[in-house]
């Protein structure tokens, strides 16, 4: 066979297996993929693998929790619901890894209700990972790993060690209750502007206020965000390993406490005067933050009227 093509409401795994698609191009369409509760399943082919939606799919309420689910493909496109509430998602793509229009990729806090009283279980984790091309997230797509009531937001993993990360759709990371928010982790060959959306003019990614981490393997980087678009979150960590790191905009790690910046660089680094960072305490008798600037090449160079703030919160030492 050269084409394999299933049609469902929702196709759904369970317990724990593989399946390897081993023909030239597999399509499935439908208007959900999950997993049941504590599944720990796979789904691989080496070659192109079409995740679609079927617009007119009748289904219910998912509530499977805690399941784990990697996809495998040469070249892997996803355009509909794939809901693993608390769980794992995994898609890898040796080329391009592409989230079109109606992809909407949950991870989010799920929640049960006994009696009266609605708990929730943490929402989990989203990796999106191209071998040797790109990941894009096009507009209109989604990566959730929100969360309510008192537990945290998941982590969303971008990695394109070959290639970058275009997000023009959204991921979401907030939170509306009383746990933390979520954690973005991106680690690509090159990505010369950084904001809270991996570019320069939306605000795709603007809620993950645990911690960010940018790896930048080749190339400088400049950060240029101010307000809105800052790099905002209380741990805030951004490397170009051979490069130069320029900031012109906003860094901002402000937290009740242990909130911490690092700028670490291959070929020097430079705060213009425009430059904003802070890493201070709110918190009342709380130390103030770290911030951490190094450079293995090239030059620091602080520019007249760029700021660091590692205030600590009040009767707290800086």
């Amino acid at each position: 066979f050269t084409k394999f093509d299933v049609r469902a409401d929702e196709i759904r795994v369970a317990k724990q297996g593989e399946v390897n698609f081993n023909v030239a191009e597999t399509t499935l369409t439908t208007g959900r993929l999950t997993a049941d509760s504590g599944a720990n399943y796979r789904l691989k082919t080496s070659d192109t693998l079409n995740i679609n939606a079927l617009n007119s799919a009748i289904i219910g309420t998912n509530k499977s929790v805690g399941s784990k689910l990697a996809i495998e493909a040469k070249d892997l496109t996803v355009a509909t619901n794939i809901d693993l509430a608390s769980g794992n998602l995994s898609l890898t793509a040796q080329n391009d890894l592409n989230l079109n229009n109606g992809a909407n990729l949950s991870a989010a806090a799920s929640p049960s209700t006994f009696y009266n009283i609605t708990e929730y279980a943490p929402a989990g984790s989203v990796s999106l990972k191209s071998v040797t091309a790109n990941v894009n997230v096009k507009a209109g797509a989604v990566v959730d790993v929100t969360s309510q009531g008192k537990v945290n937001a998941g982590l969303v993993k971008v990695e394109a060690k070959a290639g970058t990360a275009n997000i023009a759709g959204e991921l979401k990371g907030g939170t509306t209750g009383t746990g933390k928010g979520g954690q973005l982790d991106v680690d690509v060959n090159m990505l010369a502007n950084l904001s809270a959306d991996l570019s320069t003019t939306d605000k795709q990614a603007a809620d993950f206020s645990e911690s960010r981490q940018y790896r930048v393997r080749t190339g400088d980087v400049n950060i240029i965000g101010t307000g809105a678009d800052a790099l905002k979150a209380r741990e805030t960590l951004v490397s170009a390993d051979l490069g130069k790191i320029t900031v012109t905009g906003d860094i901002i790690a402000t937290a009740p406490k242990n909130s911490k910046i690092g700028l670490y660089a291959g070929n020097g680094v430079t705060l213009e005067s425009t430059a904003n960072m802070q890493a201070n305490s709110t918190r009342a008798g709380e130390e103030g933050g770290k911030v951490e600037i190094f450079t293995s090449a090239n030059q620091l160079d602080l520019q007249a009227g760029s700021s660091i703030n590692v205030a600590g919160g009040t009767n707290g030492k800086g």
